[in-house]
């Protein structure tokens, strides 16, 4: 069994066993990049599963007022805040 895609790595593991670290250190790779012409600087933006946040930085650097939400308290620590 291959560890490396089911999020298993160093550090805090969330309950379903996923690295933390693993996930916080992943980069953007253009997943919304599709809907970013619908996204304007100020609207606001829920999103759903955020884990570490992610998708999140990219968000709040578009100027958006973004909730993030997940069901993991430890992935939820690594989430950033608003500047």
């Amino acid at each position: 069994m291959n560890h490396a895609f089911l999020g298993s790595g160093p550090g805090p593991q969330a309950r379903d066993g996923c690295s933390v670290e693993l996930y916080r250190s992943l980069p953007y790779l253009g997943e919304i990049d599709c809907v970013r012409p619908l996204l304007y600087p100020g609207s606001s933006v829920l999103e759903l599963g955020c884990g570490t946040g992610r998708l999140t930085r990219f968000l709040l650097d578009l100027g958006l007022r973004v909730t993030a939400v997940d069901n993991s308290p430890e992935m939820l620590l690594a989430v950033p805040s608003p500047a």
